[in-house]
């Protein structure tokens, strides 16, 4: 193969790539040792997933109870799991960040992943 055909081979392989549908909804990381829970929501839940373990693993990550139980207990006590995925309507209108929103707060309020239940921080009530 010539450096030409390389190129236009490497250029298909971007394009195919980027056309790829990615899983969009709610994630769970679970501690499988205390079982706290992480929830979170992503357009792309496999690159999030790619992100956390990185952050996890070169001690980048913003969430300091999980980075502490990372380093406590392992990669290998944790699970990385999607919990919902939301449904993208091609062809129509769809405000995912808002419909993610919505998935992500049902989520929240059946798992409570909280103080001893998990690493989410608790949202700010209004008084």
């Amino acid at each position: 193969m010539n450096q030409q055909e390389d190129k236009k081979r490497k250029a298909e392989l971007q394009e195919k790539y980027k056309q790829k549908e990615k899983p969009t909804g709610v994630y769970q990381v679970r501690n499988n040792v205390n079982g706290k829970v992480l929830i979170g929501s992503c357009v792309d839940i496999n690159s999030m997933f790619n992100r956390l373990k990185f952050e996890l693993n070169t001690g980048l990550q913003r969430i300091p109870g999980l980075l502490r139980d990372w380093k406590q207990y392992g990669e290998d006590s944790f699970s990385f799991e999607t919990l919902e995925e939301l449904k993208i309507k091609k062809g129509e209108f769809q405000d995912v960040k808002h419909e993610l929103q919505k998935l992500e707060e049902k989520w929240l309020e059946r798992i409570q992943p909280y103080d001893e239940k998990g690493y989410n921080r608790r949202p700010n009530v209004a008084v």
